[in-house]
């Protein structure tokens, strides 16, 4: 009886001193220990972690299996909506960056991937060399991509320049994820962001929105804007900002010369300033000169009061 109270007293004393170590847990038997036999315990430790069909915690997060309604990233048709609905898809992709890109050590810019963004929804993304042909009032064409939402499939060209297939394909995302009534398509023209918010109609132009937004987020395109161009915002031209944009042709880019869209178009494909030599935003951001003009006029990084609108 006697060895038995001691035995239980070391119990004790032996369960107290793994009470103090976070990571002690009851094993099988009942027993406290702090020897991680399994994830289990540091899956619990993890937000991500989740039940996985085995009934076991899992925090390697694959992303295929989430599969995430559209629904949960639809805020409404309004431009600002449109927006919000961009980012939150981005913030889907960086929570699940690990499982996706194989590191967690991954730029922002890096998870800004139309194909990414497919997986993420269940969709299958495919560059298809050739698409069929159709034909309408001008004559025969090569499809430029193809969407059904029965089949979650989106193909895309292999034949476009790069920046006009991730406008492309994002635009594609948006009518996925903005029109769940949009059952199936066929795109005739290859978007790269040239046609402004003014598309023909509100359905493509919420979808060009999004395309814009994904591929262009406000935060990381101001950011290099600032590193570009200086803190002074809306950039509002003036004759040191054009020589150090232009030197030779400064002129060209002072009132009444210059318009709004010029100039967007002048800082939006700019490798250097005042000397100093970078990548230009179309460059970073794997988009067309176009689509990043737009998005600077968009954003309001640039100061159009004292210059024309045409």
């Amino acid at each position: 009886m006697k060895d038995h109270k001691m035995s239980s007293q070391a119990d004790i004393r032996k369960d107290r001193l793994l009470l103090q170590n976070p990571y002690a847990h009851l094993n099988p038997e009942g027993r406290f220990s702090c020897a991680v036999a399994t994830p289990t315990r540091y899956d619990l430790q993890n937000p991500y972690a989740y039940l996985n069909g085995a009934g076991k915690f899992d925090s390697e997060v694959v992303a295929t299996t989430i599969a995430p309604s559209p629904h949960i990233f639809y805020f409404g048709p309004q431009r600002a909506s449109v927006e919000k609905s961009a980012h939150a898809l981005q913030r889907e992709l960086w929570k699940h960056r690990k499982s996706i890109f194989g590191s967690t050590e991954v730029k922002p810019l890096t998870v800004i991937d139309p194909k990414a963004a497919a997986t993420i929804l269940g969709l299958t993304m495919e560059e298809v060399n050739p698409l069929p042909w159709a034909t309408n009032e001008s004559g025969n064409f090569e499809v430029a991509g193809l969407f059904n939402r029965a089949e979650k499939r989106i193909s895309i060209s292999n034949r476009l320049p790069r920046s006009t297939w991730r406008f492309t394909a994002s635009h594609e995302l948006g009518h996925y994820i903005l029109h769940p009534g949009v059952v199936e398509l066929h795109r005739d023209k290859p978007l790269d962001g040239s046609e402004d918010v003014l598309a023909p109609n509100a359905v493509e132009r919420q979808a060009n929105w999004f395309a814009a937004a994904f591929l262009m987020p406000q935060k990381l395109v101001t950011q290099e804007f600032v590193a570009r161009f200086g803190t002074a915002l809306p950039l509002k031209i003036s004759k040191d900002i054009a020589f150090g944009l232009a030197r030779g042709r400064y002129l060209e880019l002072l009132p009444p010369k210059i318009t709004a869209k010029k100039l967007a178009f002048e800082l939006a494909s700019s490798i250097y300033f005042h000397g100093e030599s970078f990548e230009s935003l179309t460059t970073v951001f794997s988009v067309s000169t176009s689509a990043m003009a737009y998005r600077l006029l968009e954003l309001g990084l640039i100061d159009t009061q004292a210059l024309k609108t045409a």
